[in-house]
């Protein structure tokens, strides 16, 4: 497994459990498919600013939770004789 692929997966964990519906919605417009806060505004019936404010708190649960999680995933993968990752990375 790659480290953008346990990010990936960390990311998506995030995404599915510590999101809210609206957050969730938002994260996957702009984030995900690039639309512009304009585009994902009009998209979800609402405004730009309730897009940027629903955008920065997804945001902010992937910023604060992916170091907790990597760390648990690292903890888990089994390492090799130098301490290096076996099969990661």
């Amino acid at each position: 497994m790659t480290k953008s692929e346990i990010i990936s997966l960390v990311t998506e964990y995030i995404y599915q459990h510590e999101m809210s519906d609206g957050e969730r919605e938002t994260y996957e417009l702009v984030d995900k498919k690039g639309y512009t806060y304009k585009q994902a505004a009009e998209q979800l019936n609402i405004s730009e600013s309730n897009v940027s404010n629903k955008l920065k708190r997804a945001r902010k649960k992937v910023k604060a939770l992916s170091p907790r999680l990597l760390s648990l995933v690292y903890a888990a993968v089994p390492k090799n004789e130098s301490g290096g990752f076996r099969g990661v990375f």
